[in-house]
């Protein structure tokens, strides 16, 4: 039976379950066995990747999702039948508490599980991206200032960016919500609030993971988030 490896960093905030996992050859979850736990429509998925490293990571990071999962239902992971909503989100149906969400970024995969909304994103933290033109083009003009004169711009920049990207997935919305629609109001240096004007708001965990990650969660707060977010940002 396979089992779910050690995170290489997880916590528990605000009922969710966060969990960092290894993706590359470092990982004990080997690709045979993270294969034998995915669903044929998953392995046809993974077959469409050109480079094998990339089809590697993305089948383990399923499993881990899948695995994760299990191990939080009492199943085993290859019997999970994920369906789609109707904002193609993918949810369990059967296990209307079980909310979850995944996110990949170079060799980590992170996972969070709870019982209400909830938005991941992980970033590998890249010191060559122009983030003061990203953040002109993509952020609200008051971020782009604040990255543009911050002393280490591409940490804020990272840091925004991961917590407005889990709240976008939080609301099922995704990348259809700009990211330049949403604000993210910060305390103590790190981001903690999102609010919606048209109602519902969100907790925002931020923080470092492992070596030149970022990490962001986002849970729902209030009522039902609308479709157009305005989220309070950093000094």
């Amino acid at each position: 039976m396979i089992t779910l490896p050690p995170p290489v960093f997880s916590t528990r905030w605000r009922d969710a379950d966060i969990s960092v996992f290894a993706a590359d050859f470092s990982s004990p979850l080997t690709p045979a066995m993270a294969a034998s736990v995915l669903s044929a429509e998953e392995m046809e998925r993974a077959e469409r990747f050109h480079f094998p490293d990339d089809r590697e990571r993305w089948i383990r990071s399923r499993a881990l999702l899948r695995l994760s999962l299990a191990d939080r239902l009492n199943a085993t992971a290859a019997s999970l039948t994920f369906q789609l909503s109707t904002r193609g989100k993918p949810r369990l149906p059967g296990h209307p508490g079980c909310h979850f969400n995944l996110s990949h970024s170079g060799d980590m995969v992170a996972v969070a599980i709870r019982p209400g909304p909830v938005g991941i994103d992980i970033e590998r933290r890249r010191d060559n991206l122009p983030v003061v033109s990203l953040a002109a083009h993509a952020f609200l003009p008051d971020e782009a200032a604040a990255i543009r004169t911050a002393a280490h711009p591409h940490a804020l920049f990272y840091q925004l960016w991961t917590a407005k990207e889990a709240v976008m997935k939080c609301t099922g919305l995704g990348m259809c919500l700009p990211p330049g629609e949403i604000s993210v109001s910060s305390q103590n240096g790190a981001p903690s609030l999102a609010t919606c004007s048209g109602g519902g708001s969100f907790s925002v965990l931020s923080l470092p993971v492992a070596n030149n990650y970022s990490l962001a969660v986002a849970v729902l707060t209030g009522s039902t988030a609308p479709a157009h977010l305005h989220v309070s940002v950093p000094a």
